[in-house]
């Protein structure tokens, strides 16, 4: 082979790769080609990015339930149509219609990234639809410092811990991780997976707080008023209230009241952009915030969320 390459290349690489060790029959020169088309015709697939898993997205191979693979899940959104969850949440091969994590109202949960490519960071949101993906409503928004991570690591971590609203509905959800990424190509980034909703786990009563003379018999019962939640304790010596918290209610009493997700760069659904080099401030993040590092910007254009994913 007097004219060809004879080029080299580390086993560990070649593995990585995903391409046979060169044999008798495949030169080194036949191996070269075949990495340079690879990296040719699929440049999003030789770039990969970052996209959940855990809990187990759609088209996952972390996903039991997925028996159609996406081996480049980590990619962006490439346009409309492929809002959102690229589609997979309705496809039964890709895993819809199956939980991989079953949640209680008002529980702390955690949810795992992989990857490479962190972009230098960005802001995301985890978000719940009860509708089947044509509203998601914002669970928790992260602001700056997402991922978290450093050049040239690897991507695997929990990004953080999000509380499960106690108004969810009991029931069958699907959760939606969303990313605008700081530096490079306007995108939208979108994994998704089927989870199930469980009621509150239950708790232990406290004991009323009494700031009155204490006396043998004492009996407690709630009362609603119009205008505030009271404690009547009625002892020997007379009958007092007290205004208690009436925070503990509103369970299974829906998303509602929560805002929309930050839909953006998806061109046919609006024209809302991130500036290039910037992290986004949500317009509407919601009750739940973490705030990273870093200065953050509103989005330009009109980011109202589209008419045309609600259907209406």
């Amino acid at each position: 082979m007097p004219y060809g390459l004879d080029i080299r290349f580390p086993p560990t690489l070649v593995k990585k790769l995903g391409f046979p060790e060169p044999s008798a029959k495949m030169g080194s020169t036949t191996l070269l080609i075949s990495i340079l088309l690879l990296l040719c015709i699929s440049p999003h697939t030789s770039q990969a990015h970052i996209t959940l898993k855990s809990p187990p997205p759609f088209g996952s191979r972390h996903n039991p339930y997925s028996l159609t693979r996406d081996w480049s899940l980590t990619n962006p959104l490439l346009n409309a149509s492929f809002f959102p969850c690229k589609n997979y949440h309705t496809s039964p091969s890709h895993g819809a219609g199956h939980p991989v994590a079953s949640w209680p109202a008002g529980s702390t949960q955690n949810f795992t990234l992989e990857g490479t490519a962190w972009h230098n960071g960005g802001s995301c949101q985890v978000s719940l639809s009860y509708d089947n993906g044509k509203r998601w409503k914002v669970v928790k928004s992260f602001i700056g410092g997402c991922p978290p991570g450093a050049p040239d690591e690897r991507i695997e971590f929990s990004v953080g811990s999000f509380t499960v609203p106690k108004e969810a509905e009991v029931g069958e959800a699907l959760f939606a991780w969303t990313w605008f990424n700081r530096i490079g190509n306007r995108e939208m980034y979108m994994s998704c997976a089927a989870v199930t909703i469980t009621k509150p786990e239950p708790e232990p009563e406290p004991e009323p707080e009494l700031d009155y003379p204490l006396q043998e018999q004492i009996s407690v019962s709630p009362q609603c008023s119009n205008t505030a939640d009271l404690l009547i304790v009625q002892s020997n010596e007379g009958v007092y209230t007290k205004q208690i918290d009436a925070s503990s209610s509103g369970y299974g009493n829906g998303l509602e009241d929560f805002p929309d997700i930050l839909v953006a760069q998806l061109e046919g659904l609006n024209n809302c952009y991130i500036p290039e080099g910037e992290q986004v401030e949500f317009p509407h993040p919601g009750r739940n915030v973490y705030r990273g590092a870093g200065p953050a910007v509103l989005p330009r254009g009109n980011c109202e969320y589209p008419d045309l994913i609600m259907g209406t």
